[in-house]
């Protein structure tokens, strides 16, 4: 509790709701496991998860640490791949598997 009260102070969120209504309302980038897709944000380096499914953080973990694939910046391979991440780290999207 102690960490999410400053992560919360650092980023001037009032509660755990602000966060999410953050996230929904930003461009977010995703995170895709067997055709679900779920939203992410980095908050510097603090990765925020709108989701509580193992398999999005798994996923996550796979992409941070380089052991994904980079395709093609395009929707329709977003559309195709059935696991991966789309993240714009700033310029625009790179989607991997």
């Amino acid at each position: 509790m102690i960490c999410q009260n400053l992560f919360l102070k650092r980023y001037n969120f009032a509660n755990e709701d602000d966060v999410i209504r953050y996230i929904s309302e930003t461009d977010a980038d995703m995170v895709k496991y067997d055709g679900y897709t779920s939203y992410f944000y980095m908050f510097d380096n603090i990765c925020v998860v709108l989701d509580d499914d193992s398999y999005i953080f798994d996923t996550l973990e796979e992409f941070f640490n380089g052991n994904m694939v980079q395709l093609a910046s395009t929707w329709k391979t977003w559309d195709f791949i059935s696991t991966g991440v789309a993240y714009r780290g700033g310029q625009g999207y790179n989607y991997s598997i």
